[in-house]
């Protein structure tokens, strides 16, 4: 994080509030978790479209997302849909990078990168099905 973001952050806090209440039980904490990475994501998408971020930053926190997401809950069903959840928003950074790199507004390297992060979420949810 650079300092300029981390001082933006420090000065818009107070005014947004924070996603984590002060004293929470532990499902309020992992639903608070999980609200904070969806909206990080969304802004980072967001980001991304106007050529503020590369592509990694939105990967990030679709996983940080998909992981809230899975550990919230113990059902093999709900971990399955948040790595599928996470391939399908693979999916769409795919498309959106192709189309950054053929407006010149991306790299092809970066198309590459979001091809491994694809790869990856698809060997994790077949590694998911097919466990007990």
């Amino acid at each position: 994080m650079t300092r300029r973001t981390l001082l933006a952050a420090l000065v818009l806090l107070p005014a947004f509030g924070s996603a984590v209440p002060a004293t929470a039980a532990p499902e309020n904490l992992a639903a608070a978790k999980l609200k904070a990475a969806r909206m990080v994501y969304e802004a980072m998408v967001k980001q991304l479209h106007e050529g503020r971020v590369d592509a990694e930053r939105p990967y990030l926190w679709s996983r940080r997302w998909m992981e809230a997401q899975r550990d919230a809950s113990p059902k093999k069903a709900d971990r399955i849909a948040a790595l599928e959840a996470h391939r399908d928003r693979m999916k769409d950074l795919r498309k959106t990078a192709e189309q950054r790199y053929k407006a010149g507004q991306g790299s092809h390297a970066e198309v590459l990168s979001v091809d491994f992060y694809l790869a990856e979420a698809e060997v994790w949810l077949s590694e998911a099905n097919k466990a007990k």
